[in-house]
């Protein structure tokens, strides 16, 4: 022990015998001021001297303090050990007692510890049996010692006890177990692992940091806590592990990993011959006092001796250790990327996220078609994902052009992509998860992308979008980045439905397609998530996940995506992650933050830089979307029609939000079928604005501009919306509203006028079939003489039928006698109808009551060559016999979810956005004009 504390108090004493010598005065008086003043400069320099490390200065404490002492003394902690990043000399549990001029200074002994050079860095107590007491009072000095010299939370305890003496309970009982790395070790299988653990460690250390110590003070931080290990009652059953405990005794203070052994040498070690701890000489050996000695230089410094200052010593280490660090703050600098012009993307893409911990240098997330494919950020709640993920984002619209880059954004938390509504660089923003279907479609399109660059690489003779750009640089083709936060949601096992699992097996193929094939296509990947419980997530992903970015996650998660890396992410602090490259770690990463109004700020720069630049689309799905019929649509229809007229009754959900249109030719079966549950009249909303584009469509040909259109109302609702709709058609002359008792000699005009070959083009809309009382009852059609004065300008029209076989031959074998009934009819007109013009809407809420023929006639729904489905039950739609499963009971039925099916015949399903009801009558001028 080096008693360096007297050799600094020897030079004061001389300094001030000195000044008393040199003291020149003729009387009493003036010779007491200049004593007076020489011992005053004495005592600062006492103090200063005892203010080297002014927390170790237990005895000079008096031993009662109040509240306001104690929080001086916590502030003195704090102060002078936040500012140290090693201790070159530790005080130890001795301390030196000097007396000047009657009054006693006490001063703690100081030794050795972490300076460069110093080679005994680890420490033993030697003690017998009957020095227990002392022993361990000595460690638990010495232990705060350094636990109080350094910051909070840099000094982490492994306490090995197999004799379970409890020599360190005094700090086990009394610390957190924020300060313990595990818990007390007393069996072999723990200490093993323990001791693979320390050995992992300090190769860690060795290949990132060197010399721990040396890296510290040169980067001016603590990289990483100190390891103390503790050895109680070596060497009592400690033989099993010398071997492994050896390296980590000899070279653990290169890697911040020290050792403090309770050597009891009743434990005799005369009969062993493998080598022992002790024998390597580096370490000091901390004294024992002896308190027979009568020489009081050296002494216990008496931590027991006053608990107060114990107590609030151990106070001050909990409270420090359980407080949440604060949080080192790094911004992206967004008006600097702005201002900047845009980058031209030939392979890769990159922005900056954060600044590397260690190296302050800067790091970024990158993506090309060779190293750098997908990514994917892990983070639970609070831990600073959607800000990373936000950031990177938010750096990528500001610094590439929609013309190089394209994003499709998927938000299944639905509260994080809505700031990006409107970007040019969105082909795609969706910000909601209750609609898989909706996921699915914008997937397809995705895939449809992927494979339409294959095929042009193949004709451009190029293997990726590098050589593609590159023999094309004034074409260049976009880099396309897929985003989805919350991504588990994809990856969500199936609800147990055939059609649920079928959805969810295609969602799952068409990432295992981007994951495997997407880099060559110029297409990557950036997903993120809380959590991965729960999720089947595919090989094919995780094998090509070449960037992790672990933020604090569960170990669970953590170990998914990188093995064995949930020791450096459990505990990690907010908008700290650990970056991986490969599953090997790059480095710890600071990662940008940045408010919700930076962000904003930062995405209306981009927007103003992109002004003059071309849209990607950016199509918007919330979940909420509603549609009318509007000005815009009726244009295009009218543009659309040729010779057929054209039902629109909404737009499909997709990226393209194209009309979902109909066209209803002269063939058989033209005729369209709306089934589904209207309580709140969605499934007639559908039929009436189907009505009412046939109707702006039909204006646009020349023989079809006299077309009837009927509507026969078996609700007869008159307080319902559809209604007042209704009879604001009928009364600008645009339909004749048939009332159901009367429908007969509709019908049965019908029926005549096709025999005839003399049908007016007609479109017959008929409402709640459901109720069509006299359908059901298989009434008879009312006599001819009742149906002459229903349409008498029909006769102008129609031929007799001598004239009409002259024209047409033998072939016209249609016969109005054989049609008695209103099933008769109505399946008479969807047969023969469409091949002159007549067409049947027919509004239902399941298939079973068309023709009130049961559930397993598929007569009656053969007859419709194109379906709109809307919510219903999946067992009505089984004897329909579709050619692909649709799930219509997931269909949303409020307003701002409503979703349907159109599946044409011989086609496949297509999900769309119904027209909702018109919600004016003055809609209907404006519309027609």
């Amino acid at each position: 022990m080096e008693p360096i504390t007297l050799n600094y108090i020897k030079d004061i004493i001389e300094a001030y015998v000195e000044k008393l010598k040199e003291i020149d005065s003729t009387d009493k008086e003036s010779w007491q001021q200049n004593v007076g003043q020489a011992r005053s400069a004495f005592l600062e320099c006492m103090r200063m001297m005892s203010n080297i490390y002014p927390e170790l200065l237990q005895v000079n404490m008096p031993g009662f303090m109040d509240d306001e002492d104690l929080k001086t003394l916590g502030d003195r902690l704090r102060a002078n050990s936040n500012r140290r990043f090693s201790l070159d000399y530790l005080a130890t549990a001795c301390h030196f007692t000097d007396v000047v001029n009657g009054e006693t200074i006490e001063t703690p002994a100081f030794v050795p510890w972490q300076d460069e050079n110093n080679t005994e860095q680890n420490f033993v107590i030697n003690y017998t049996n009957s020095e227990k007491r002392e022993a361990k009072a000595a460690l638990c000095t010495l232990v705060l010692n350094m636990m109080l010299s350094l910051p909070a939370n840099k000094v982490l305890l492994n306490v090995f006890d197999f004799n379970m003496t409890g020599m360190a309970d005094e700090l086990t009982t009394r610390l957190e177990p924020a300060l313990f790395h595990d818990e007390i070790i007393f069996n072999y299988e723990t200490a093993g692992e323990r001791i693979r653990h320390l050995l992992e460690h300090m190769a860690m250390v060795m290949k990132k940091y060197g010399n721990l110590v040396a890296y510290n003070n040169r980067n001016r931080e603590i990289a990483l806590p100190y390891e103390i290990v503790i050895l109680n009652c070596y060497p009592y059953n400690f033989d099993s592990y010398i071997k492994e405990l050896m390296p980590l005794f000899e070279n653990g203070p290169k890697c911040g990993i020290y050792f403090i052994v309770l050597n009891n040498t009743d434990y005799s070690l005369r009969d062993r011959e493998e080598q022992q701890l002790l024998d390597v000489d580096n370490y000091q050996t901390i004294e024992l006092p002896d308190e027979s000695d009568r020489n009081a230089i050296i002494r216990y410094t008496p931590f027991s001796t006053i608990p107060l200052i114990a107590n609030e010593c151990f106070n001050y280490l909990n409270a420090e250790c359980t407080k949440k660090p604060k949080r080192q703050v790094v911004k992206q600098d967004f008006s600097s990327i702005a201002s900047t012009p845009y980058r031209p993307v030939m392979s890769e893409m990159s922005v900056t996220i954060g600044l590397d911990l260690e190296t302050k240098e800067e790091v970024t997330v990158r993506f090309n078609s060779k190293d750098y494919l997908h990514s994917f950020i892990l983070g639970q709640s609070g831990s600073g994902k959607s800000v990373l993920l936000n950031n990177i984002i938010t750096s990528a619209i500001n610094k590439y052009a929609p013309e190089d880059l394209m994003l499709y954004l998927m938000d299944f938390k639905g509260v994080e992509f809505n700031k990006y509504k409107g970007i040019k660089h969105a082909k795609a923003v969706l910000v909601d998860n209750s609609d898989p279907q909706l996921t699915l479609e914008i997937l397809r399109e995705l895939k449809e992308e992927n494979r339409k660059r294959v095929k042009l690489w193949q004709a451009e003779g190029v293997a990726n979008i590098d050589g593609y750009n590159k023999k094309h640089p004034d074409k260049r083709m976009q880099q396309i980045l897929f985003v989805a936060d919350e991504c588990q949601v994809m990856f969500s096992k199936s609800d147990g439905s055939s059609m649920g699992y079928k959805m969810q097996r295609e969602i799952a193929d068409i990432i295992n397609i981007i994951a495997t094939q997407g880099r060559s296509q110029g297409i990557h990947m950036l997903l993120a998530t809380q959590t991965l419980a729960e999720t089947d997530i595919s090989g094919q992903v995780l094998n090509n996940l070449t960037e992790c970015f672990l933020l604090m996650s569960a170990p669970a998660d953590s170990n998914l995506l990188v093995p064995d890396s949930s020791d450096l992410t459990e505990k990690q602090p907010v908008g700290e992650c650990c970056y991986y490259h490969k599953k090997g770690l790059v480095s710890h990463v600071q990662t940008f933050f940045a408010s919700d109004e930076e962000l904003d700020e930062a995405i209306k720069q981009s927007q103003l830089k992109a002004q003059d630049n071309q849209s990607n689309g950016s199509a918007y799905f919330c979940g909420s979307a509603m549609y009318w019929l509007e000005n815009d649509d009726c244009k295009i229809i009218a543009e659309a029609t040729t010779k057929c007229p054209i039902a629109a009754v909404g737009h499909n959900v997709g990226l393209s939000a194209q009309l979902t249109a109909i066209k209803l030719q002269q063939d058989f079966g033209e005729n369209i079928l709306f089934f589904g549950v209207n309580k709140e009249e969605q499934t007639v909303g559908v039929m009436i604005n189907a009505l009412l584009s046939l109707i702006i469509s039909c204006r646009q040909i020349p023989d079809r501009q006299f077309c009837d259109f009927k509507v026969i109302d078996c609700l007869n609702n008159e307080e319902a919306s559809y209604r007042g709709m209704l009879e604001s058609m009928r009364d600008r002359g645009l339909c004749q509203i048939i009332e159901r008792n009367k429908s007969g000699e509709l019908l049965q005009q019908l029926v005549n006028d096709i025999c005839n070959q003399c049908a007016t083009p007609t479109i017959v809309a008929i409402i709640g079939s459901e109720r069509f009382v006299e359908m059901k009852r298989k009434s008879p059609l009312p006599t001819s003489r009742q149906t002459d004065d229903f349409d008498a300008e029909n006769d102008v029209v129609c031929m007799n039928m001598e004239s009409l076989d002259a024209l047409m031959g033998e072939g016209n074998n249609l016969d109005a006698s054989k049609v008695k009934t209103y099933p008769d009819a109505l399946k008479f007109i969807l047969d023969e109808g469409p091949l002159q013009g007549i067409h049947i809407l027919l509004q239902v809420d399941k298939p079973e009551n068309i023709l009130f023929e049961g559930e397993y006639c598929s007569d009656a729904t053969d007859k419709f060559n194109h379906k709109v489905i809307l919510r219903s039950e999946n067992k009505f739609i089984l004897p329909l016999r579709f050619s692909e499963e649709i799930d219509v009971e997931a269909l949303g039925e409020e307003e701002e979810r409503l979703r349907a099916y159109y599946y044409p015949e011989n086609g496949k399903p297509q999900l769309f956005t119904p027209y909702l009801m018109p919600q004016s009558k003055e809609i209907i001028n404006n519309l027609i004009q």
